[in-house]
């Protein structure tokens, strides 16, 4: 029985605290894709995010039977999934090269409509901004990627951060100009 995403029913979050690994697996099997997807945009590695994704799923299978439903589950695994990333990246002595570059936005490719010479633009344009993200804090790579990337509203990046609404404006305001300003240099 299909269930909405916003909310999951008592009843299944109940047998997936209990154990039952299908209860489980319907509750996570659908925030699979994002939650890879946000780690790789966070960490800018495949490698990593691979892992950081797996241990932000292990922490959720560990932290059903504490989730209250208050927030919507795909809200409450992102938090889990920023927290985690976030962490890792303290944990780094150095900013990753420029080589491990965040992978903001996939290329569409050539579809017929673009010339060779508009690929090639758009791909630069990829690169520098993916360059110009891994300059940024991991605050304002999160915030960006939360609301530029996940299209998450402002009270909802408020809650997976953990922070005011006022506070998720500021730094997205900021976020934007640090990353416009790390463009400009490249």
């Amino acid at each position: 029985m299909p269930h909405d995403r916003s909310t999951v029913d008592r009843d299944l979050l109940r047998a997936a605290a209990d154990g039952d690994r299908r209860a489980v697996a319907r509750i996570l099997e659908p925030e699979l894709d994002r939650v890879h997807a946000v780690c790789h945009r966070m960490v800018g590695r495949g490698d990593v995010a691979r892992d950081l994704a797996q241990d932000t799923l292990v922490k959720a299978i560990r932290g059903l039977p504490e989730f209250d439903g208050r927030s919507a589950i795909g809200t409450w695994i992102t938090r889990i999934a920023m927290n985690t990333c976030l962490s890792w990246l303290r944990s780094q002595k150095r900013a990753a090269r420029r080589d491990e570059a965040v992978v903001v936005r996939e290329s569409t490719g050539n579809d017929g409509e673009h010339t060779a010479a508009w690929s090639v633009q758009w791909e630069e344009r990829r690169r520098s901004v993916a360059s110009a993200m891994i300059q940024l804090s991991p605050e304002h790579r999160a915030v960006l990627v939360l609301r530029d990337v996940r299209g998450l509203e402002y009270e909802q990046i408020a809650e997976v951060l953990e922070v005011a609404p006022g506070t998720v404006k500021s730094r997205l305001f900021r976020a934007r100009a640090a990353l416009r300003d790390a463009v400009e240099a490249i």
